[in-house]
């Protein structure tokens, strides 16, 4: 059976389809509407279920493209990373105010002449006036005093809780007049100890005793009111200024890195005051490097000797806390110059395998002024510049150097010290 039908109008937009033209039944009319809005509504399912995966498909593509441009990014990232770790380093540690060293303007070989023999039992020299001051943690005294020809002239100060006791020795390297500051660290106080008098009495003689703060072994009295002490505190050290007077303090910090306990031992160091009380030096145990500050103005410098770059993960190993590395093993300043014993040894060959040191000499700008090498394994010295010599102690070799340099006659000027509470 024919049907004419002319023209057929499917209106997508509601699915509606409209017969138009004479003949057509109305029962046909009625199938083709159905079929066709039946038609029309699969169509626009399909459609729109097409549209939907594209645009589900679309914005997979774009996130996936996102995320291969953020993984690209991010290891970019890391190799950048990568090369400033490679690049950087701890040498401001102490201030951003440094330099790095190379070589001395001089070097000069150092001859020895035995001054005293037979040493032993001691662990460190120090000068006083007319005397040299050998101490000992081993022996019946503390302080065994020698003249500057080498004669024994006797010892005194015993381990105690007396009035005229110590529970330790602590030198630090000051002095004035015949009487040297002598920082028992276990009693948290500064003793001025007068030489000559103790000699005299076979016991401690003390001009005077000063309360000092706990756990501080570089402690230092720069007049009748103020003393400063390095103190070891949390994550780092800091100086800690203190008027023992009218008790006021002032705390700064000593290192810009902190550090965790385990590994103190990055910061260990040994500092020496300026006879004039105006500036400090240290020179580092673990670190190839010398620092200087100016107490007054607080002023900073450091000198970095032998390499040109320090990294705070490499000082220390963390599982044992012991330096990778001993660098200067002590100092001894005078008003001109700074004069650190330079060890330079692996860990586990530092203080048990000979070799010849260097005493490297800075002035108070951090200028290097000179290096001097002797062949004795010496753990210790003493400078005395008014007669051009440098003594020295052997704990090993048991024996006590003196060293003749260059008599050094430079004009300074005193700096007024100048702190303001």
């Amino acid at each position: 059976m024919r049907y004419l039908c002319k023209k057929i109008i499917v209106v997508k937009e509601t699915g509606f389809m409209q017969m138009v033209e004479a003949g057509c039944s109305i029962e046909v009319h009625q199938n083709l509407t159905e079929a066709g809005i039946r038609k029309s509504a699969t169509e626009i399912e399909t459609r729109q279920f097409e549209a939907y995966t594209c645009s589900l498909n679309l914005l997979i593509f774009k996130r996936f493209k996102i995320y291969i441009q953020m993984k690209k990014l991010f290891i970019l990232i890391i190799m950048f990373a990568g090369l400033i770790s490679c690049d950087s380093n701890n040498n401001d540690l102490f201030t951003e105010n440094y330099v790095t060293v190379s070589r001395f303007k001089k070097e000069k070989q150092l001859e020895a002449r035995v001054l005293i023999d037979e040493a032993y039992g001691y662990d460190v020299i120090g000068r006083v006036d007319g005397y040299l001051v050998l101490f000992s943690t081993q022996r019946e005294y503390f302080f065994y005093v020698y003249n500057l020809i080498g004669d024994s002239l006797g010892g005194f100060g015993v381990r105690g809780q007396g009035p005229a006791d110590l529970t330790g020795n602590g030198w630090c390297g000051q002095t004035y007049g015949n009487s040297m500051w002598i920082n028992d660290v276990n009693r948290a106080r500064m003793c001025a100890v007068n030489v000559e008098q103790s000699l005299a009495e076979k016991q401690c003689v003390f001009d005077t005793a000063i309360r000092s703060v706990n756990f501080s072994v570089n402690s230092f009295v720069l007049n009748d009111s103020i003393m400063l002490n390095e103190q070891m505190k949390g994550d780092n050290y800091y100086f800690l200024t203190t008027n023992f007077k009218t008790e006021e303090a002032k705390e700064e910090k000593v290192y810009k890195y902190p550090v965790d306990r385990r590994v103190f031992n990055t910061y260990k160091s040994r500092w020496r005051l300026k006879p004039d009380c105006s500036k400090m030096a240290s020179a580092m145990h673990s670190n190839s490097m010398i620092n200087i500050l100016d107490i007054g103005t607080k002023e900073r410098k450091s000198i970095i000797t032998g390499r040109e770059s320090i990294k705070i993960e490499n000082i220390v190993d963390p599982t044992t806390g012991h330096e990778n590395r001993t660098y200067y093993a002590t100092l001894d300043v005078t008003d001109n110059y700074i004069y650190a014993l330079y060890m330079n040894q692996n860990h586990n060959e530092a203080y048990n395998v000979e070799k010849e040191m260097e005493i490297h000499v800075f002035d108070w700008q951090g200028t290097p002024v000179c290096k001097y090498t002797v062949p004795q394994y010496i753990w210790s010295i003493a400078v005395d510049e008014n007669i051009g010599h440098i003594y020295a102690f052997s704990p090993m070799l048991e024996q006590v150097y003196v060293y003749e340099i260059e008599q050094l006659n430079i004009d300074h000027e005193i700096e007024e010290l100048n702190i303001d509470f």
